[in-house]
């Protein structure tokens, strides 16, 4: 308890300190324009953490010489608890200048929280995956830092410093984790750096209704770097939308490739609210992930609109593996409600289901 209270401390402090920081220099530098302070409650449910609630408040603003019309910089605190007793406590910014030439943006947070684990790999169907479920939970602190440059109007580069120090609390007696087969079932300090190349046309980073967006990063976890787990990681997410009337689809290919002596927690998943909606986050886990997912949005009424989406995914452990019977299928319906007009920011409720599973999804923003 007085663990999880430091870093809670910590995080809050940082928030505050930052406010205060940016309120005095705008006094005497007019470091800060249009600023905006915003609280808002938190609802939301998942298949992982059951309903949960909290608050969030923030700040966003623009720098100095910024136009009025470019994208603002933010800083907030969220803090939210769940119904499975699950923390999570983070605190995210986003910063732009130079007329967004230079983006920074990252993530301080603490998590006290209890999962799922079933078998890594692919080789059961979902009625056998259920029958070897175990529950454990996890605190970690973390810190996610990444800066982009802009090159041209739509390329940018940048670079990454990702750290997380997993402590495993619980375990059941006489499972994979409490055996220490697994490996990372003791936790670990998990850090490392990588590259980042991004090309961006949307229209909308919120709710893109035409443009394409392509990001792939390269990834290093390394003992030089302070990791205990040394592995390598490469990202590709390409996602491309089309409208007419209003009406929108929206395609979305994503891959997550792992190698090396890779602990459990940062294996490739399938699931979640983002990508194989039904599927309970983690359900599969292996070092190759490959999810195609598309989405049809279409208005119905007043800031109501509705969603249809389908998905096709696996996970593997090597690519010689990669075999037609293991993809998984999935889809669901949706509906949206447009909370924030002006960024396009809706309230986001899906039901999604896959073979054998299913699962009910509120909470705010677009998969993809």
């Amino acid at each position: 308890m007085k663990k999880n209270l430091r870093y809670l401390i910590l995080i809050v402090f940082a928030f505050t300190s930052t406010i205060a920081f940016c309120q005095k220099i705008d006094s005497t530098q007019k470091f800060l324009r249009k600023k905006n302070l915003f609280g808002i409650p938190l609802v939301f449910f998942t298949p992982e953490t059951g309903w949960g609630g909290g608050v969030a408040g923030g700040m966003t603003f623009l720098l100095p010489k910024e136009p009025d019309d470019g994208r603002r910089s933010q800083i907030q605190l969220a803090f939210s608890y769940t119904e499975r007793n699950q923390i999570l406590a983070y605190f995210p910014f986003t910063s732009y200048w130079n007329n967004s030439i230079n983006q920074a943006y990252g993530e301080l947070g603490y998590f006290d929280f209890s999962d799922l684990f079933y078998p890594i790999g692919n080789q059961f169907d979902e009625k056998e995956q259920a029958t070897f479920e175990e529950e454990y939970r996890f605190t970690y602190p973390r810190i996610r830092l990444n800066y982009l440059r802009r090159i041209d109007n739509k390329n940018y580069l940048g670079v990454r410093y990702w750290f997380d120090n997993l402590t495993i609390t619980e375990t059941e007696e006489n499972q994979l984790l409490s055996r220490g087969d697994i490996l990372g079932s003791e936790g670990g300090i998990i850090t490392g750096a990588g590259l980042i190349y991004q090309l961006d046309t949307r229209d909308n980073i919120n709710y893109a209704t035409k443009g394409q967006y392509f990001e792939t990063v390269l990834y290093l976890s390394d003992g030089i770097l302070g990791s205990e787990f040394n592995h390598r990681k490469i990202y590709l997410d390409y996602r491309k939308f089309w409208s007419k009337n209003k009406h929108i689809f929206a395609l979305n290919g994503y891959s997550r490739l792992t190698f090396g002596n890779v602990p459990f927690d940062e294996l490739s998943l399938l699931g979640g609210a983002k990508r194989m909606r039904g599927y309970y986050e983690g359900f599969y886990r292996d070092k190759l992930m490959g999810v195609v997912q598309g989405e049809y949005r279409f208005p119905i009424y007043w800031r109501f609109s509705g969603v249809a989406f389908t998905s096709f995914g696996m996970v593997t452990d090597k690519f010689s593996n990669i075999e037609s019977e293991y993809i998984r299928p999935s889809g669901g319906v949706g509906l949206r409600f447009m909370l924030v007009p002006k960024d396009n920011l809706n309230i986001r409720i899906d039901y999604g289901f896959g073979r054998n599973t299913s699962g009910f999804y509120l909470t705010v923003g677009e998969a993809f």
